[in-house]
């Protein structure tokens, strides 16, 4: 699957609405990724969040040296920042030895005295 971002466009705020190479479109909120702060801070000025440009080899939305993983805005343009990303479901499908949930034993639960 091709998640490269096309085109984008303005739409309010701190979010955008993008273009996929697969013909889909969808508006990505940014908010959680200044929230996040480090490099991400630098977005939360208006001005500097409107100045983004599409890089074009590596199909990401970029200012400048701060850019997002293309199926990372994939993933949120099309379904919503409440699930799990598709890369976290992928790293567990891939890795499921470490993720395994540990299993314990169940004692029987016993009758009290006096109940």
């Amino acid at each position: 699957m091709y998640y490269s971002v096309k085109e984008a466009e303005s739409a309010g705020g701190h979010k955008l609405l993008l273009h996929f190479e697969d013909g889909t479109s969808g508006v990505v909120d940014f908010a959680k990724y200044i929230r996040r702060g480090g490099v991400f801070r630098k977005l939360a000025d208006p001005d500097v969040f409107r100045s983004f440009k599409i890089n074009r080899d590596f199909g990401v939305v970029s200012w400048g040296e701060v850019d997002i993983a293309p199926e990372s805005l994939y993933e949120s343009a099309h379904r919503g920042h409440g699930e799990r990303s598709q890369a976290a479901a992928l790293t567990v499908a891939e890795e499921p030895g470490q993720y395994a949930a540990k299993r314990t034993k169940r004692r029987p639960v016993r009758a009290r005295k006096g109940a």
